[in-house]
Parts: structure tokens; C-alpha cells; sequence
């Protein structure tokens, strides 16, 4: 895992981010699982054996760089697809505030999530097997969440429809890969970064 800990600490510094020395162990360590789960399950597409510089900062520092961008509270949160656990998991490695809901369709990656969460020894993490749409017709989740988080999501009316049915009002998007074109009504752009963008749902 020193490896893994060297090149992460390596590219935070070539963007000029800082987290503190346990934050870059417990990344390395998501890191190392997520190489070992990979030649068995296709998490990503990445090869994690010798991951290259475009891998660590797709799965590692694009989620550091994306903390910045929201407040250190105790935002109930949930992210769409959650899959390989990236941007989620080193969001809440580096957030540890965040209350996170992992919701995932297919139960070999859920299992993984659920191994992550209990290596890296998070608390407040809860994986579910199911989609973000059937979360959303529960009525107790309505107007839950302060915060989604996405990345590789197909963005439909379905999918938007589902979030705003579930963020309370003002609640946050983390759009990892957002076009622009593809923002609906009802969500203002707070920030729009080259890797992320942050959208607010605006008050009907």
C-alpha cells in the first residue's frame, strides 16, 4: 500500500490540495481494495495493478478537489450508482461529517461497497440494493437529502424527477462530468469546474 500512498500524495501535491496524512492512508487503502475487487468484478475500467496518473485523479482527486465545494456539516446524502464507491467513498474519507446512503442495482458491487465501508471503518455509510428511482417512492425518503452525488449516471427526466422528489428544498447536486447542456429546469448551477459541477435545486 506505500505505493499507493506515494502516488496519491504525489498528485494532491501537483494540484495543490492538502489532507492530512490518515486521509491519504485510508485513500490508498479504498484504492488498494478497489485494484484487488477489479480483477474479478469491473469495477472501473482503470488498471488499478499500476494505476496511472489520469486513474488516481478520476477516482481519488477529483473527489478531494469536489470537498471544497461543500460545507462541513452533517448533510444527509446520496449517491446514484455508486458502483467502484468513487466519488463517494474518498468524499466521505475526506468529509467524514457526511450521513451516506450508497445506492447500487447490482448486488456484486454492493458487496464490495459494503467490504470498503467496513475496511476503511466509515460510519454513517448504508449501501442499498436498489435504484435511486425506487428510494424515491418511498414516502419517508421525501425531501430527505441535503446532498446527491453522481458520476457515469445517464441523465434522464426519470433520474431528476427522483432527485427532486428526494433533496429537501435548496438541497445540492455533485454532478461529476455534468454537461452544461444537460442541467433541467429547477437547478441553478453554483459552481461549474472542469471535472464537477455543484447545482442547487431552486425553490418552486
Amino acid at each position: 500500500m506505500s505505493d499507493y500512498v506515494a502516488r496519491i500524495a504525489q498528485r494532491l501535491d501537483v494540484v495543490g490540495l492538502s489532507v492530512t496524512p490518515t486521509q491519504i492512508e485510508l485513500l490508498a487503502a479504498y484504492l488498494e481494495l478497489l485494484a484487488k475487487w477489479n480483477q474479478t468484478i469491473n469495477l472501473t475500467s482503470f488498471d488499478l495493478q499500476v494505476p496511472s496518473d489520469g486513474a488516481i485523479d478520476r477516482l481519488i482527486i477529483e473527489s478531494v478537489y469536489s470537498s471544497q465545494l461543500i460545507d462541513n456539516k452533517p448533510f444527509i446524502s446520496i449517491d446514484v450508482g455508486s458502483g467502484g464507491g468513487s466519488p463517494s467513498l474518498p468524499l466521505k474519507i475526506i468529509k467524514p461529517s457526511l450521513v451516506y446512503t450508497l445506492v447500487e442495482s447490482r448486488s456484486r458491487k454492493c458487496a464490495f461497497l459494503r467490504e470498503a465501508v467496513r475496511v476503511l471503518g466509515l460510519s454513517d455509510v448504508r449501501v442499498e440494493q436498489t435504484r435511486l428511482e425506487d428510494v424515491a417512492r418511498r414516502e419517508s425518503m421525501r425531501h430527505t437529502f441535503d446532498l446527491v452525488t453522481m458520476r457515469a449516471v445517464r441523465s434522464d427526466d426519470e433520474l431528476w424527477v427522483a432527485m427532486r422528489t428526494l433533496l429537501r428544498p435548496g438541497g445540492q447536486v455533485l454532478w461529476f462530468g455534468a454537461r452544461k447542456e444537460a442541467i433541467p429546469v429547477g437547478f441553478q448551477v453554483l459552481e461549474d469546474r472542469p471535472a464537477v459541477a455543484l447545482l442547487r435545486q431552486q425553490s418552486i
